[in-house]
């Protein structure tokens, strides 16, 4: 969407006609999506890159960085297998310990 069409819409968003997505909003959301109510929580999942994409995956991740001062967390999509794994699979970050080194991250 092009910056200009984003400004004009915020304009509306105090007429409740248009809305920002809030990071609360896109728990609710993945929460009440099908194609995210039919994944397994808390386990690590084949990814057959069809669905979620590569893209919505980083989307994602932009998003949730661009975001982090709210009050949403990773932790509130601890459950959802949204780290691609070296070997083809999405592991949720409640697992994360299981994909990521973190004793080489410096403090």
């Amino acid at each position: 969407v092009k910056k200009d069409l984003v400004q004009i819409l915020f304009r509306f968003e105090s007429s409740g006609v248009v809305k920002s997505v809030t990071p609360q909003d896109v728990v609710y959301l993945m929460r009440h999506t099908h194609m995210f109510a039919s994944y397994p929580l808390r386990k690590v999942v084949e990814w057959d890159k069809s669905w979620p994409t590569a893209q919505w995956i980083s989307l994602l991740w932009q998003y949730l960085a661009d975001e982090s001062r709210s009050e949403t967390s990773v932790d509130d999509l601890g459950d959802w297998p949204i780290i691609p794994s070296q070997t083809g699979q999405l592991v949720p970050p409640c697992l994360a310990h299981t994909v990521f080194y973190f004793d080489s991250v410096s403090q």
